[in-house]
């Protein structure tokens, strides 16, 4: 069974190149929009409940904080899987997630209900203390954790084989839970950071439709 359905055309050089330079675009667009919709979160003075009562029981699984750190590690594989044009769509639908994302989080300030306290087992304490660095407690709905990583996996199924494709489906479940689990997002949060991925996924592959690169006169 193959692991590519159409592997990638343009040389790995090339495909490395948009990456680093798109992605350092992207990169410097979260580190504004991020942190500001974070500092514009927390002084506001509305509130915003999205999830139900019930969810405070899901109890916190410390070990779930390896899948949930294990995005950054599928956010490297496109440009391993993907060539030029199909690598600037997944980082512009990244881009747009976070902006549309950052709006959300100013416009709905909405607080996680879970109460944050570090894992017995010592060995995780470390992750957890750097993914409350890195996440806040504010930017919730939609999980942006959740929109990256159905970005990325929606992006690499087009040119993977079956099997392929059924391991990122459930890498993907995986990041899902661990967002739960590890009590950083409730599961409304889960749910419309999944929609919000498929809709720009849906929006930026029209965009690109029907378009057929020129052909270069030799």
């Amino acid at each position: 069974m193959p692991f590519f359905s159409s592997p990638p055309q343009s040389s790995l050089r090339l495909r490395l190149a948009v990456f680093f330079r798109w992605g350092a675009a992207a990169g410097v667009a979260f580190l504004v929009a991020y942190p500001l919709s974070s500092w514009l979160a927390a002084r506001s003075a509305r509130r915003f409940v999205f999830h139900g009562q019930w969810e405070l029981s899901i109890p916190l699984v410390p070990q779930w904080i390896l899948f949930y750190f294990s995005l950054y590690a599928l956010l490297a594989l496109p440009p391993f899987f993907l060539d030029a044009p199909a690598l600037r769509q997944w980082i512009k639908a990244l881009l747009a997630g976070v902006i549309v994302a950052s709006l959300c989080f100013v416009a709905f300030p909405a607080p996680a209900g879970f109460i944050r306290i570090l894992p017995e087992e010592g060995c995780y304490r470390p992750l957890f203390q750097l993914m409350w660095r890195l996440d806040s407690p504010f930017n919730t709905l939609p999980s942006l954790h959740v929109s990256c990583a159905a970005s990325t996996v929606l992006a690499l199924l087009k040119p993977s084989g079956a099997l392929l494709r059924g391991l990122l489906c459930l890498w993907l479940c995986l990041i899902m839970a661990a967002t739960v689990l590890t009590h950083q997002h409730h599961v409304l949060d889960v749910a419309s950071g999944g929609a919000l991925a498929l809709g720009l996924h849906a929006f930026f592959s029209m965009g690109g439709a029907g378009r057929t690169p020129p052909q270069r006169v030799r």
